[in-house]
C-alpha cells in the first residue's frame, strides 16, 4: 500500500477501498505526516502516494509529480490536467463524492435553531467571494439540508466501516 500520514486517515481509507476494489496485492506504510511520505515519493523511494490535491497541487503543477487520478465525479478545477478515476477506466462509484465537510452542532439543538443556521451556512456558501477563494482551494461547496447531511453521514459510516473491517485497520 502507498505510503500514508498514518493509520486510518481519509488517504490510508480511500487506499484500502481503492485496493479491494482493485484485488491488488499492496503494502500499507505509515509515514509521520505527508511531508516525509512526499519527499520519498519525489526522490523515487516509493512508487505511489494518496493524497489531497493541497498537499500535490505544487509538485503536480511543477511536473515533480505526475497526478494519476482524483476521485469525484468530474475533474478537480485545481487540476484540470488531471483525469477522474472514471475516466482512467476504473469506475469507484463509492468514491465519487470524493472528500467532504460538514458543520454539526450538538444533538439536541432545536430545530428551529439548526434551520437558522443551515439558512446562514448556504447563504454563506453562495456568496461569490467565498466561493472564489473556496475554489482556489479545490472546494466545491454543495450545501445540503440537516437531513441530506444526516443520511450521507449514515451512508458514510457504513461505507468506511466496511473498509476498516475488511482491511483490518487499527489506529496506533
Amino acid at each position: 500500500m502507498p505510503p500514508l500520514a498514518g493509520n486510518g486517515t481519509p488517504p490510508h481509507l480511500n487506499a484500502e477501498f481503492f485496493k479491494a476494489a482493485q484485488g491488488l496485492d499492496i503494502v500499507h506504510v505509515p509515514y509521520k505526516g505527508a511531508a516525509p511520505a512526499m519527499i520519498d515519493l519525489v526522490a523515487g523511494r516509493i512508487d505511489v502516494m494518496f493524497l489531497n490535491i493541497g498537499s500535490a497541487k505544487g509538485q503536480i503543477e511543477s511536473g515533480t509529480l505526475r497526478g494519476l487520478a482524483v476521485s469525484g465525479t468530474a475533474r478537480a478545477s485545481t487540476l484540470p490536467n488531471v483525469p477522474t478515476f472514471r475516466e482512467v477506466g476504473v469506475p469507484l462509484l463509492e468514491l465519487d463524492p470524493g472528500t467532504w465537510w460538514g458543520v454539526a452542532a450538538p444533538g439536541g439543538l432545536p430545530t428551529e435553531m439548526t434551520q437558522k443556521l443551515n439558512a446562514a451556512i448556504r447563504d454563506a456558501l453562495a456568496d461569490a467571494d467565498l466561493r472564489d477563494k473556496l475554489a482556489k482551494l479545490n472546494v466545491d461547496p454543495t450545501p445540503s439540508s440537516p437531513v441530506e447531511f444526516e443520511a450521507l453521514i449514515k451512508l458514510e459510516t457504513k461505507k468506511w466501516a466496511d473498509v476498516i473491517k475488511r482491511a483490518r485497520i487499527t489506529v496506533d
